[in-house]
C-alpha cells in the first residue's frame, strides 16, 4: 500500500464513517492486511478536538513498512511542564516574534517527534485492549456457560440455535415489541421460513347450559343479544418442507421457543394461533416407499 492508497482509504473513512477511534480503524486494518503494518503514532494536543476527528491525518513512512498516526490528543508534551522544552534565552530577546515562534514550533515538534515510541508503545497497549473487548462481546452470547439462558429464564429444551438468535434480540424488545411488522420479521429471521400475521376476532356468544337456572344470577327475563369479538393473533408459518415438518410441528423445543418468543413480543391482550402450511412441491406420488390411503392421504 503507497501513499496514495493510504490517502484514498483515509479520506473514504473520513467521508462515510463518523468519527471512529484511531484503536479501531487500526484494529480493522490489522484485522484485514495480512501484511504486517508498524503503526507510529503522534499526539498533536487536543486543542483542535472540538471540531476535528480523532485521527487529523495519515503519512506513508518511507523507510520502512509502517504508518504514522497524527491523532488530536494530549501526549506526554502536553502533559509535563512547558519549562522542560522551552528555556528563556538572553542572547534571543533582540529576536522578533515570528523568530521566536518558528523555533518554538520546532522545539515542540522535536520534543513530540522524541516522545513518540513510547506514546506508540501506549498506543499498542490499547489496541490490545481493543481487541479483548471484542473477543468478549464475540463470546458473549456464547451458550456454553448458559449464563444468558438463565438470566432470560429461556427454557432450555429450547434449540440452541433458536435460543442464540432470541437471546440477541431480547436487548431490542422495548423496540420490537408492539410493532407487529417488526416482531414478524423477527420471528421470520429467527426461523428462516416466511411468516405471515393476521389480526382477527372470534365471536363468543353465551351457549345453552345444564346448570340450574336462577333469576337474576344466571337468568334475565329478556335482553339483546350481544355480539362480543376478542382479538386474536394467527401466525402463519410456512411454507415447510416436508422433510422439515417433524423438526418444527414436532417435539423438538421449536414449540416451546414460539411460546417464548410470544410472550417476550407480543401483546399480553392478544391470543396468538400458530398455524403451519406445507410445500407440496412433488404432488401426488405412488410408490413402494410412499404408500398412499384413500380418503386420507389422497382423493380421486
Amino acid at each position: 500500500m503507497n501513499n496514495d492508497e493510504l490517502s484514498s482509504v483515509f479520506e473514504e473513512l473520513i467521508s462515510v464513517f463518523d468519527n471512529l477511534k484511531a484503536e479501531i480503524i487500526v484494529t480493522e486494518v490489522q484485522k484485514n492486511t495480512s501484511n504486517t503494518i508498524d503503526f507510529l503514532v503522534q499526539n498533536q494536543s487536543s486543542f483542535s478536538r472540538s471540531y476535528r476527528r480523532d485521527i487529523i491525518d495519515v503519512a506513508y513512512l518511507d523507510d520502512s513498512n509502517g504508518i504514522q498516526l497524527n491523532l488530536s490528543r494530549n501526549g506526554l508534551y502536553d502533559s509535563l511542564p512547558e519549562g522542560l522544552f522551552h528555556g528563556h534565552k538572553e542572547n534571543e530577546k533582540h529576536l522578533s516574534y515570528r523568530l521566536k515562534r518558528k523555533r518554538y514550533k520546532e522545539e515542540e515538534k522535536e520534543a513530540r517527534r522524541f516522545f513518540s515510541p513510547i506514546e506508540s508503545e501506549f498506543f499498542n497497549q490499547r489496541l490490545h485492549i481493543e481487541a479483548n473487548e471484542r473477543d468478549i462481546l464475540r463470546n458473549f452470547y456464547d451458550l456454553e456457560d448458559e449464563f444468558l439462558i438463565d438470566f432470560w429464564k429461556i427454557d432450555k429444551n429450547i434449540p440452541k440455535a433458536y435460543a442464540l438468535k432470541l437471546v440477541k434480540l431480547l436487548p431490542y424488545c422495548f423496540k420490537i415489541s408492539g410493532d407487529l411488522e417488526l416482531t414478524r420479521l423477527s420471528l421470520e429471521n429467527i426461523l428462516e421460513y416466511s411468516v405471515k400475521f393476521t389480526l382477527k376476532y372470534q365471536s363468543e356468544l353465551g351457549s345453552e347450559t345444564t346448570e340450574p337456572l336462577t333469576l337474576g344470577v344466571n337468568l334475565i327475563t329478556q335482553s339483546k343479544q350481544t355480539e362480543i369479538l376478542e382479538p386474536y393473533l394467527e401466525v402463519e408459518i410456512g411454507p415447510i418442507a416436508t422433510q422439515d415438518i417433524d423438526t418444527i410441528c414436532g417435539n423438538h423445543g421449536v414449540q416451546k421457543f414460539l411460546e417464548a418468543f410470544y410472550s417476550y413480543f407480543i401483546s399480553l391482550e392478544l391470543d396468538v394461533k400458530t398455524k403451519y402450511s406445507v410445500a407440496n412441491k412433488d404432488g401426488f406420488v405412488l410408490n413402494k416407499n410412499k404408500s398412499s390411503s384413500l380418503g386420507l392421504t389422497t382423493r380421486l
